[in-house]
């Protein structure tokens, strides 16, 4: 291996490491998790596995050449320029893997509260039903049902007072329609009269 060959590696890591903050950028982006979301994390878990393992080969080689400097022509000062530049990806690659740690976690925490959220509204429904008999469990069912009935009646009232409103506007609209044509026809009308009368006016 040339140190030719170790650059071009190194470029191909700084490429992939853009590649993969594109990648973070489109996930924070996405309001929904939806399955190109989901797709993009996965191929970011990849990349991040494949970034470190580059970063990896390349210190190695690195090292190699650095044990032999005249092989690979390379001064003191541009290894050490080269090692800090490695070592900045090296940087890079933990915060990318930092923030998807973070990321995942946030997300497993979301699911928790979720899960919470639900196992309490089970133990207060338990708490509702401890101690009722059937009738009265019966009766408790028919009183929510009743305020369901009368929320939907309330929104297909809503909706049908909207659908009324649209249809006078529309009706409205129709009518002014109308009535710009016939003041357009009478505009038209007069306008030839005018025609015709200055052509008269022309020939005296």
């Amino acid at each position: 291996m040339s140190f030719s060959d170790w650059l071009n590696k190194y470029n191909s890591l700084e490429r992939d490491i853009q590649q993969s903050k594109i990648l973070c950028q489109k996930i924070v982006s996405s309001k929904h998790d939806d399955k190109a979301t989901r797709e993009a994390r996965l191929t970011l878990h990849k990349s991040l596995r494949e970034l470190e393992k580059s970063y990896l080969r390349l210190d190695k080689q690195l090292n190699t050449i650095k044990k032999n400097p005249t092989k690979y022509s390379l001064t003191q000062r541009e290894y050490t320029r080269r090692r800090d530049e490695l070592s900045g990806k090296k940087i890079e690659i933990e915060k990318l893997k930092n923030w998807q740690s973070e990321r995942s976690q946030n997300k497993i925490n979301s699911h928790q509260k979720s899960e919470k959220q639900l196992e309490r509204e089970r133990v207060e429904l338990e708490k509702k039903l401890n101690g009722l008999d059937n009738s009265q469990i019966l009766d408790m069912n028919q009183k929510t049902m009743k305020k369901q009935d009368n929320a939907l009646d309330d929104l297909s009232s809503s909706i049908f007072r909207i659908s009324n409103i649209a249809q006078e506007i529309g009706n409205e609209l129709d009518l002014q329609s109308k009535l710009l044509d016939n003041i357009d026809t009478k505009m038209d009308r007069v306008d030839n009269k005018l025609k015709k009368n200055t052509q008269k006016m022309k020939k005296f």
